[in-house]
């Protein structure tokens, strides 16, 4: 069993313990609220409400170790002026968060505000999900860190041929804000900084589906919480699954860069 965190009142604290399970019968679960008592058995009472249990029932795991990358720097496909040059190695042992390895994505190029756009396809998010979590870490060296003109983390659920549609940019040079997609970069009041070169951050996105409407709802970055609060309408797609897709933006002088991630994973609820 692994205790990952607890948010209170938009902070989080991590726990990141780990501990054996049990044996039990018969299969099913239960919840379990303890009220203890002090030395002088002094009475109280606790309210509690809009109290859920959610498992997580589908996921994509370990995404940047994941086979089936797929690459394009067209501007029909990544935007920009065209021309980029991209590459990706995997399993990289330094840096890396965990034994397998981190996922080394290059941007290069002559052209300036040249993109790439990196697809993956993946399985395992039920068509019933409407609340999406997308985790990773990322991390930048002293090369690299100035050089990005923004990064785009997205992901797509298409069900019966709606596709919700998630993106977030970090605009480094623009903006220097957070922006989400609304059929249009939309730009947020949340500040997005460079990274500090040569550590890993972690990136914890939160959407859902409601009302048949995209929502945005918040992203926890190193532990703190950072609130969106942005809905649009979905758009038409086939075929149906989900992907996700990371955007590598080149500055006014294509400065070359790498982006490392590491324990990326897609999970979702109904």
């Amino acid at each position: 069993m692994h205790y990952k965190n607890v948010v209170i009142n938009n902070s989080t604290y991590t726990f990141d313990v780990y501990a054996n399970s049990t044996a039990s019968t018969p299969d099913g679960a239960s919840v379990y609220l303890d009220l203890d008592g002090d030395s002088g058995q002094h009475d109280y009472s606790v309210y509690f409400d809009n109290m859920k249990l959610i498992a997580t029932t589908t996921n994509s795991m370990n995404l940047d170790e994941a086979s089936g990358w797929t690459s394009c720097v067209t501007i029909a496909c990544a935007g920009g002026n065209g021309g980029a040059t991209t590459s990706l190695t995997q399993f990289v042992s330094s840096p890396a968060m965990d034994s397998n390895g981190s996922a080394k994505f290059h941007l290069g190029g002559t052209t300036g505000y040249s993109n790439a756009r990196w697809t993956l396809p993946v399985s395992g998010i039920a068509s019933s999900s409407t609340q999406y979590t997308f985790d990773f870490w990322a991390y930048m060296d002293s090369t690299s860190n100035n050089s990005p003109q923004a990064l785009d983390f997205e992901f797509s659920h298409t069900v019966s041929g709606t596709k919700y549609y998630f993106a977030h940019q970090c605009d480094f040079q623009g903006t220097r804000r957070w922006r989400v997609w609304t059929g249009s970069w939309q730009t947020t009041l949340l500040g997005c900084a460079v990274f500090t070169p040569n550590s890993w951050n972690h990136f914890v996105f939160h959407t859902d589906r409601v009302g048949g409407q995209v929502h945005y709802k918040d992203v926890v970055i190193n532990n703190t919480t950072y609130t969106f609060n942005v809905t649009t309408s979905p758009i038409t797609g086939s075929p149906d699954g989900a992907s996700v897709y990371l955007d590598l933006d080149g500055d006014s002088s294509q400065h070359d860069y790498d982006v490392w991630y590491d324990k990326m994973n897609l999970t979702a609820t109904p």
